[in-house]
């Protein structure tokens, strides 16, 4: 009875990554096909349902929430397989919080932020999401830094490097690139004292369900980097951390039966 329970939960444990890692590999796609940027309300195709900012901000918060979660369930999985019991999540975070996944909260402000800005047409709601990312970021570094510590099998080894590496690479992309842009902002010279009122105004109220074309915009050559990292790097990350969360929990759960069949055999044999 305790293996068939403990079993079932590994089994409902690798349903809901591989669940939220088909959301987020969708919302990749999705944001792939329909290239866009929210928060200029700009579109590099003609303007359809699929591509306004409120569409796109829907499907990216969708599976930037799946991937966080994906990823708490294959910290807390491989911590337990590994016997690691210092990660950030487990020890420290889980006393700031009750929810079952203790990045989630950030996660859902950060969401919550950048929503704001795209109804506001407020940048600088933006600026407060990259911050966020950047402490979900540390948080995933510090974890898979532990995991990688405890790693034996040449795949663990690889897989957490990766992670880590992409942890690191996350929170130094919104430190480095992204937040800079908000203080090397420059007063408009139009007569206007860089009192863009009028605009945000159409773009709150318009921008949200159309967004303008702008095929020519140096804007996409600009965010290209990000959006092949983002759009293709990251959906072949959480395919793989699906890949290895399942094949993980298998083994651990059949090292476990095992150890527990070969103790009893063991002291038969005494």
């Amino acid at each position: 009875n305790a293996v068939c329970t403990r079993r079932a939960q590994l089994g409902r444990k690798t349903m809901l990554a591989t669940l939220a890692a088909l959301l987020f590999i969708f919302s990749c796609f999705y944001r792939a096909v329909n290239i866009a940027d929210e928060g200029a309300a700009t579109c590099r195709g003609a303007p359809t349902a699929f591509n306004a900012p409120v569409s796109g901000r829907f499907v990216a918060t969708v599976g930037e929430v799946a991937l966080i979660v994906q990823t708490a369930q294959y910290v807390d999985a491989t911590a337990a397989r590994l016997g690691v019991t210092d990660t950030l999540v487990q020890h420290h975070l889980a006393r700031l919080t009750s929810l079952p996944f203790s990045t989630l909260a950030p996660g859902i402000v950060a969401e919550a932020m950048s929503w704001t800005g795209v109804l506001s047409a407020n940048s600088r709601f933006y600026c407060a999401e990259y911050v966020l990312w950047m402490v979900i970021a540390a948080v995933w570094a510090w974890d898979y830094s532990e995991l990688l510590h405890r790693s034996t099998r040449t795949g663990d080894v690889l897989t957490h490097a990766t992670l880590l590496a992409g942890s690191v690479s996350l929170f130094a992309f919104n430190a480095f690139f992204e937040i800079p842009h908000f203080f090397a902002y420059e007063r408009d010279d139009d007569g206007t004292g860089g009192n863009t009122a009028t605009t945000t105004t159409f773009v709150a109220t318009s921008g949200v369900w159309e967004c303008m074309q702008d095929a020519d915009s140096p804007l996409w050559l600009k965010r290209l980097p990000f959006f092949v990292c983002y759009f293709v790097g990251a959906s072949w990350v959480s395919l793989t951390l699906a890949y290895r969360l399942v094949r993980g929990t298998h083994l651990h759960a059949d090292e476990h039966d095992g150890s527990g069949g070969g103790g009893a055999s063991a002291k038969k044999q005494q």
